[in-house]
């Protein structure tokens, strides 16, 4: 019994150790980035991503996803230095947008509770009279070795929830499209 009990000790011992060594051979960076063409004008498409009171109508973060989540915005809702704040049983964060054009997009920073801070852009190219490419990326530094182990995962959870919110925004522009990734590996 005491081969079982020593056995055991020396297996998790290994693993806890595997699991710090190998994390820290990890990435500590991230980047995540999703595209769509709408049936829209950059203004358009600015009016909704430019105020932060209207993310919960077309982004994943809302409260049929998070039916815990509330929001809340302190000053002005539109253009630099806006700021959306949420809090949910999972956490609290914030996004504050740091650099707003109606033409080009909006550049924001993007907090979670326990994580560092991470650098978006919703970048909005014109393609003709009616429609613009949309690519939203989203990039950061991973600390500590579980965030890093977490890293690996980042591109299909952020990804997907950035899929959902470009199509929410063709939705509500009224031009359904397919979202596709940039770089589904990650980089």
């Amino acid at each position: 019994m005491k081969t079982v009990i020593f056995g055991f000790a020396v297996l998790m011992v290994v693993i806890v150790m595997g699991f710090f060594i190998g994390g820290a051979f990890l990435s500590s960076d991230y980047s995540v980035t999703r595209s769509l063409e709408i049936d829209a004008t950059p203004e358009q498409i600015y009016s909704l991503i430019g105020h932060v009171d209207t993310w919960p109508q077309w982004s994943a973060w809302n409260t049929k996803t998070y039916p815990d989540l509330k929001y809340e915005f302190p000053g002005k809702t539109e253009g630099v230095g806006a700021i959306q704040k949420w809090t949910m049983e999972r956490g609290t964060g914030q996004l504050e947008i740091t650099s707003a054009e109606s033409t080009r997009g909006i550049s924001y920073e993007l907090v979670f509770e326990g994580m560092a801070p991470s650098e978006g852009i919703i970048e909005l190219t014109s393609l003709g009279e009616k429609k613009t490419q949309v690519t939203w990326t989203n990039r950061g530094t991973l600390e500590g070795t579980s965030q890093r182990w977490l890293g690996l995962m980042m591109d299909s959870m952020m990804g997907q929830q950035f899929e959902q919110g470009l199509t929410g925004i063709a939705d509500l522009l009224g031009s359904a499209g397919e979202p596709k990734p940039e770089n589904p590996a990650g980089s």
